[in-house]
């Protein structure tokens, strides 16, 4: 801990004080001090929310007002805290770097805008009412995928080609082909094998 010799201030002055009460709304609170129990806006630099029980340097100016300038030490060493920002906040930096063991976010709209977009994890889970995607490309490069849904429906406006070493399609009750031209080409063997084949 650092000291410092007193300084007199005539245009105002700074205190540490404890944080008695916190109001539910405006932001201001009770804060015990030398000077007695004051009612305090929390400054606009102090990011970190005040708790009741909190150490917090409380500024006071020549006209009666009263600042909390930022929190000195916690009430409860639980390593929880918040931090109160103003409706619209920028971070700018050339390089932002976000480390944690758990991430959350809440938001009713997540924007997302960047050249390159990059994920990586052992296990993506997405559950989402409806998905929409607009791109002019979407490549993939997938060592196995499963999907389980409860309906499916693709449609494609220009061709649908797949390649596959072998390709297999398995359905539990009917399986329907429908086009006005099908064509079905088999290089070596053809077998269809089922208890009635119709043609025609």
């Amino acid at each position: 801990m650092g000291y410092a010799l007193p300084i007199e201030e005539p245009d105002g002055s700074l205190v540490k004080g404890t944080v008695a009460g916190v109001g539910a709304d405006d932001g201001a609170m009770l804060v015990r001090t030398p000077r007695g129990v004051v009612r305090a806006e929390r400054a606009a630099g102090c990011l970190l929310k005040p708790r009741c029980g909190d150490t917090v340097l409380t500024a006071f100016l020549p006209d009666g007002e009263a600042w909390v300038t930022c929190v000195l030490t916690r009430a409860e060493a639980d390593g929880e805290a918040e931090l109160s920002l103003p409706d619209r906040t920028v971070l700018r930096a050339r390089e932002l770097s976000v480390e944690s063991e758990t991430t959350s976010f809440v938001s009713r709209t997540i924007s997302t805008e960047s050249t390159i977009l990059s994920l990586g994890g052992g296990l993506l889970l997405q559950g989402f009412a409806a998905v929409q995607t607009a791109a002019r490309r979407v490549g993939e490069r997938i060592a196995r995928k499963e999907g389980r849904y409860g309906e499916l429906s693709e449609r494609t406006e220009g061709l649908d080609e797949r390649s596959a070493g072998r390709m297999r399609v398995k359905s539990e009750s009917s399986y329907r082909l429908r086009a006005e031209n099908a064509d079905v080409r088999a290089e070596a063997m053809l077998d269809l094998d089922a208890e009635r084949i119709k043609v025609g």
